[in-house]
């Protein structure tokens, strides 16, 4: 939660709200599976394309809300119900069971010094999170959308892209969420919540 969390808060920021981080954590851990156990793929890369597909799906949730003006609730609240559905079916709608490879289950339950690996991921993304938000450009204009999309245009912001690289940051931690918690316990299901 804290991993997704890094991400999905922007969205709020900007006066928008992302309801699929679930459902695309989900499918995440059941991608990124289907990758390593199904086709062979490398454990890096198939991790590396699940994160490619989080941020199409935030690029698409992001597009919809600007270009075509539909309101964020609805667009994340069909994510989520699609996201749902594309993990019933690539899942056959059971719980899987993920026991290779060992690599990929050392992301979960590895660790270093003494704590989980898990809890230097989250620190990472919440340290790289605050630093994205308080002392970048793009940080700065997403609070300025957020408060006044109007107003950050006409100061020369561009509020659909900025809506849109948000809505991206925030499938693509739901998706690195998604990826540790599957590794962590060694499974992964599609979810609705």
């Amino acid at each position: 939660i804290g991993i997704m969390t890094t991400g999905a808060i922007y969205a709020p920021i900007t006066g928008g709200i992302d309801l699929s981080v679930a459902s695309m954590a989900a499918l995440s851990g059941i991608i990124a599976n289907l990758l390593m156990n199904g086709y062979g793929v490398n454990w890096v890369v198939a991790i590396l394309i699940t994160l490619l597909i989080g941020a199409a799906v935030g690029w698409l949730n992001g597009i919809v809300t600007t270009k075509f003006l539909v309101p964020a609730f609805i667009v994340t609240m069909a994510a989520k119900t699609y996201l749902f559905g594309v993990a019933m079916l690539v899942s056959n709608g059971d719980q899987i069971t993920i026991m290779q490879p060992s690599q990929f289950l050392q992301i979960g339950v590895g660790k270093f010094l003494g704590i989980p690996i898990p809890i230097y991921i989250m620190a990472t993304l919440v340290i790289a999170s605050h630093i994205l938000l308080q002392h970048t450009v793009f940080g700065r204009r997403a609070i300025a959308v957020g408060a006044n999309e109007v107003s950050a245009k006409l100061s020369g912001v561009n509020p659909h892209r900025t809506i849109i690289t948000v809505y991206i940051i925030s499938s693509v931690t739901a998706s690195i969420a998604g990826i540790v918690m599957a590794s962590l316990t060694q499974q992964a299901y599609a979810m609705n919540a």
